[in-house]
């Protein structure tokens, strides 16, 4: 974990993304500690601020992002509350690419199963979009910044939930019980 406090913002941002929220938990945070604010940007993005407070965008690939996020101590992917019934599927790439490199994250309530697995295994943040808990979000994220064992929680996660080999076996599993009951 870095010794100073990192947010990282990574890839793609779209109207699916919920940017004043992310600005307002960044200022609340900035409130409550020092932070860095960093959007790792995809060269080919038309975007060149996402408005967030962050202090320096970087130009990169998706390939580099694997070198990238240990650098930072959270990656942040909170989208909008009102997306519908596309927010219950959805899951952004970035979320296990953040749990793989033992990075905890902030997201938003009802992100696919993101809000199961913080509760479970305290690997991150959910924001609910009411401003008045952005101040015990903020805190609760500083607790797991502070605690040692915060990695390995989000590493093990991403490898029970986000492996590839682990999803493709269980869907060759799925596709077998199909073939056996047709």
């Amino acid at each position: 974990m870095p010794k100073k406090f990192r947010a990282l913002f990574s890839g793609t941002y779209n109207k699916y993304y919920d940017l004043d929220l992310n600005r307002l938990f960044i200022e609340e945070l900035l409130r409550q500690v020092s932070l860095e604010t960093h959007w790792a940007r995809p060269k080919e993005s038309n975007t060149f601020n996402l408005g967030v407070g962050e202090d320096k965008m970087i130009p990169a690939t998706q390939i580099e992002m694997a070198n990238i996020i240990p650098n930072y101590s959270f990656g942040v992917s909170v989208c909008k509350l009102n997306a519908g019934a596309s927010l219950t599927a959805a899951m952004p790439t970035k979320i296990g690419e953040f749990l793989a490199c033992g990075r905890p994250i902030v997201v938003n309530k009802g992100l696919g199963d993101m809000d199961q697995f913080i509760e479970e295994s305290r690997i991150g943040v959910i924001l609910d979009g009411n401003p008045s808990n952005l101040k015990r979000s903020a805190g609760e994220l500083i607790e797991l910044l502070n605690d040692k064992d915060t990695p390995s929680r989000c590493r093990a996660v991403a490898e029970k939930y986000f492996s590839m080999d682990v999803g493709a076996r269980k869907y060759l599993g799925i596709y077998e019980e199909m073939k056996i009951s047709s």
